[in-house]
């Protein structure tokens, strides 16, 4: 709800809950009106440049300056709302949309909500997003259970 914030970036351990807390900020801002979408990056999509952004991006013709193009796309899948922008698996991001990402944040074209597993060689751009100040990193612990015992 931070009108001037690019996004955070949520960090930890495989099962902690960073995509379960992602979706529930997509569900938040759908409520209150907002633009969403969400992108789920993998290892056999960071072969393709913008391969885990693919499916919210127009098909880009030779000529074309991608990012561009991209942010503008974006843009207008958001129409006069602001966007929120989900990545899962951040990590897996291939160095073209890790930049695109970045630049929406910084330019405040979208709210980002990037995931990221712990220990994870993290691109460029995905560092920066917290580096840059241009998001804020919240590292999630697991939870604690209680044992039972008395």
């Amino acid at each position: 709800r931070h009108e001037g914030a690019g996004g955070v970036v949520l960090v930890g351990q495989p099962g902690v809950g960073k995509t379960r807390l992602a979706a529930e900020v997509l569900v938040e801002a759908d409520q209150d009106g907002l633009a969403t979408a969400r992108a789920i990056a993998t290892r056999a999509a960071a072969a393709i440049p913008l391969g885990a952004l693919a499916p919210l991006l127009p098909e880009l013709r030779n000529g074309v300056n991608p990012l561009l193009a991209c942010r503008q796309a974006l843009r207008a899948l958001a129409g006069d709302r602001r966007l929120v922008l989900l990545v899962d698996d951040g990590h897996a991001l291939d160095d073209v949309s890790a930049t695109l990402v970045l630049q929406v944040a910084a330019h405040r074209e979208a709210f980002v909500v990037v995931t990221v597993r712990s220990g994870e060689r993290l691109p460029e751009p995905v560092t920066a997003l917290w580096k840059d100040g241009h998001a804020e990193r919240i590292d999630l612990d697991p939870w604690s259970m209680p044992t039972g015992r008395s």
